[in-house]
């Protein structure tokens, strides 16, 4: 299994866009957003959650939210923070 290593700097910007400098060039040089930090954050939850209950209600499904378990030889949980603070923690589970 090959193993991935993340720059997390390189993702700070957002997906598709490389970094801050490559970030200005994409902007208008008199951008300015009509929303503070928290109102953004806020307003893209909402987005997010308007998306989900109205896919779900479309498609006659329900959300539900679980733990991410998988057999540590996935290596799925490798990488989950990128910066490598948080550990999957392990525990014995039974096989059927």
């Amino acid at each position: 299994m090959t193993t991935l290593t993340y720059d997390k700097k390189a993702d700070l910007a957002g997906p598709g866009i490389g970094d801050y400098t490559e970030l200005e060039q994409v902007l208008p040089s008199d951008y300015r957003s009509l929303l503070d930090r928290r109102e953004t954050q806020q307003a893209i939850f909402q987005v997010k959650r308007y998306i989900e209950d109205n896919l779900c209600k479309e498609l006659n499904l329900m959300m539900v939210e679980v733990p991410l378990i998988v057999d540590i030889e996935s290596g799925v949980n490798d990488m989950l923070d990128r910066d490598g603070s948080r550990t999957p923690i392990p525990f014995h589970s039974s096989r059927s």
